[in-house]
């Protein structure tokens, strides 16, 4: 693996990514729902600055979590649909570089969306209370974990499908995940194979909501810190894990 080759497909990636309209359809809604969180927050019962804090560090999840899936999707599969994939093939790269340097480059772009929402959400709280919450950045630190992993489900997808399967596959992976911590109380209520099956489903898929502690930030919760390296280190072994396999995978997939 040379990185500065990994690094150039990543620089390349970044660009092409910012000509996607979709890119700043979220970006735009991001930031104008954190905008209009004040005026929400007003028409609703409850803490104004909890009602602020809460929807806004949704939005910075959830358009970061976009951002990566729709984007990502078509990180690789448009290059193979455009036959510029061989282009590339031809040069002294390997595929495992492709794979690395298209994830460096989606993630790059996700997490500066992540960066940029989370400076707003805190401009809109200083505005509101004067001052900014760091506490906010625990919240956010572990949606860009989340982006990681996303991210790699979004290449990996986007490897073998087209972009729009991509996406689908990217999006059910988001739900299935944020509805993970079902699959344990269903496991209570049934019994032989379905309890083993559903014992399997439970770690495989990703539990996506092991990075959601928004309750726990805006309600000013405690939060161990043996619980928050636990998230961020199975969200990157978990990345390590879906990139190494995307690699392995794409090594055999024929272009012809």
């Amino acid at each position: 693996m040379n990185p500065a080759r990994i690094a150039a497909i990543a620089q390349l990636t970044f660009r092409q990514a910012l000509r996607e309209r979709v890119l700043y359809l979220l970006i735009g809604a991001g930031s104008l729902f954190i905008v209009a969180s004040l005026a929400i927050s007003l028409l609703t019962v409850g803490d104004e600055v909890k009602i602020i804090m809460d929807l806004g560090l949704a939005s910075v999840a959830l358009t970061g979590s976009l951002v990566a899936l729709l984007v990502g999707a078509g990180s690789v599969a448009l290059e193979v649909e455009r036959r510029t994939l061989l282009v590339l093939f031809s040069k002294p790269v390997t595929r495992g570089e492709v794979v690395l340097g298209k994830f460096s480059g989606v993630l790059a772009l996700a997490l500066t969306n992540v960066a940029s929402l989370a400076l707003l959400l805190e401009a809109v709280v200083w505005w509101r209370t004067g001052a900014a919450d760091p506490r906010l950045l625990i919240a956010i630190g572990l949606s860009a974990v989340e982006v990681v992993l996303l991210t790699a489900f979004a290449v990996l997808f986007s490897c073998f499908s087209s972009q729009m399967v991509s996406g689908i596959f990217g999006l059910g992976t988001y739900l299935i995940g944020h509805f993970a911590d079902g699959l344990e109380l269903l496991q209570a209520k049934v019994e032989g194979g379905a309890a083993l099956l559903v014992r399997i489903l439970t770690l495989v898929l990703p539990n996506l909501e092991r990075f959601n502690v928004r309750a726990e930030v805006v309600h000013r919760l405690p939060l161990p810190d043996a619980q928050l390296a636990l998230s961020v280190g199975y969200g990157l072994a978990y990345s390590g894990f879906i990139l190494l396999l995307t690699i392995l995978l794409f090594r055999r997939r024929s272009f012809a």
